[in-house]
């Protein structure tokens, strides 16, 4: 696959992956991602390639993942329950006959 990010974002996922392995010995895909994409808004970079790049680099260095985005607070609405999940619902497609 062909790099989306700028080698100085490539750069910044690598030292911040190492940082939380160094802090936690767990890399927080989604929490980490979003906290890249804020403080480098100038790259705008999609949340998607970032959590890609983190994910690559979790898995090469055998670190733990977590996939906890209330872990930093960070939920997003459903509009079901309780109106709150960490990820929002999707519908399910129409079954065919």
């Amino acid at each position: 696959m062909k790099p989306v990010l700028s080698a100085e974002l490539r750069s910044i996922v690598r030292h911040a992956a190492h940082s939380a392995i160094t802090r936690s010995g767990i890399i927080n895909i989604p929490v980490l991602a979003e906290e890249i994409r804020r403080r480098n808004t100038r790259e705008n970079a999609a949340l998607e390639d970032i959590e890609y790049e983190l994910l690559r680099l979790a898995q090469r260095l055998n670190a733990a993942i977590e996939f906890d985005r209330r872990a930093a607070g960070v939920v997003m609405p459903t509009g079901i329950g309780d109106g709150m999940s960490t990820l929002p619902m999707v519908p399910a497609a129409p079954a065919r006959d």
